[in-house]
């Protein structure tokens, strides 16, 4: 008898001690797996604010690489504008001038040839003035003709050559802004995906649970 109830009050113990070591390992459980489910939540939130953070900083500097070609192609427009008039000016002082220079000798050749006697030799030297004169006025338009076309082929070139170093320099800057940032965009999103699968632990392929290892 006396065996009997010795035996019930050590099975009672184990029973009791097994019951305080299933909760103690229960409790060990869920607090583990509370601290690595915070220990996610925390890595999943510093992923997601580094990748926010990369594409405003991606988004900021594409706007001014958008803002920096604006400016260049507004310089441009801005240039070639002030050429266009500085070379239309030229030439209308440039025809100003020349049609003075023509009047004025014109008037003089007149008011010398008024002032001479009309005989025959000062006839002779009249008609050999207007001559003389035409072929000067003839001269002076072929040299203007060709001057301007001279200045307007040379201001196209230079137009021309401009527009092409602004736009290797604007192709340039694209392709050092994409190589830059997508490299390091795809090193961080790899980086996170590392971080997340290491964060999740094992993770079984059929259920939808997890298993703990105790130590």
């Amino acid at each position: 008898m006396k065996a009997r109830l010795r035996h019930s009050s050590l099975k009672a113990n184990l029973d009791k001690d097994n019951k305080e070591y299933m909760n103690t390992l229960r409790e060990s459980i869920i607090l583990k797996q509370s601290r690595a489910e915070r220990n996610l939540s925390n890595q999943q939130w510093l992923q997601e604010h580094e990748i926010k953070l990369h594409r405003e900083k991606e988004e900021s500097l594409q706007e001014k690489s958008r803002q920096l070609r604006q400016d260049i192609e507004d310089e441009n427009l801005q240039w070639q504008r002030q050429l266009m008039y500085q070379s239309l000016t030229a030439q209308e002082r440039a025809t100003q001038q020349a049609n003075e220079t023509v009047q004025s000798r014109a008037n003089r050749a007149r008011l010398a040839r008024r002032s001479r006697e009309l005989t025959q030799r000062e006839l002779r030297r009249r008609v050999e003035e207007d001559e003389a004169l035409d072929r000067e006025h003839t001269r002076m338009n072929l040299a203007y003709k060709d001057m301007k076309s001279q200045s307007v082929a040379a201001q196209k070139q230079e137009v021309i050559q401009r527009s092409r170093v602004i736009a290797m320099e604007s192709a340039k800057l694209r392709d050092q802004i994409r190589q830059q940032y997508l490299g390091s965009f795809d090193q961080m999103a790899k980086r996170a995906e590392l971080l997340s699968s290491l964060g999740r632990g094992p993770q079984m392929s059929t259920k939808n649970y997890t298993t703990f290892s105790l130590t």
